[in-house]
């Protein structure tokens, strides 16, 4: 799958609480995109010109996570195509406190 995409996983590394990270994955392959899904709420997705930028919102660390003083948070795209085919991309970022 990855040889269809630049790449198909994002680390933002650690970031701040209440930022917002986007991303742009091109796609590469010759299938004929259909539409995608998120994992979560906390990102939306934009499909341009053969790309998908996606963004990601990292909000507050939750309560039982501040004593490590960071939570880990990881999403997924999945990205559909008219032949019924998918496929999967992630995006990952550490929130710190």
């Amino acid at each position: 799958m990855e040889k269809n995409w630049n790449t198909t996983f994002k680390d933002f590394g650690e970031v701040e609480e209440n930022t917002r990270h986007e991303f742009t994955f091109v796609y590469t392959g010759d299938k004929e995109y259909k539409g995608f899904k998120t994992s979560c709420g906390c990102t939306a997705g934009k499909w341009e010109d053969n790309s998908i930028t996606a963004s990601l919102k990292c909000g507050k660390v939750p309560t039982h996570a501040k004593q490590f003083g960071q939570s880990v948070k990881i999403v997924f795209l999945t990205i559909f195509f008219k032949d019924g085919s998918s496929d999967k991309l992630s995006l990952k970022a550490t929130i710190t406190c």
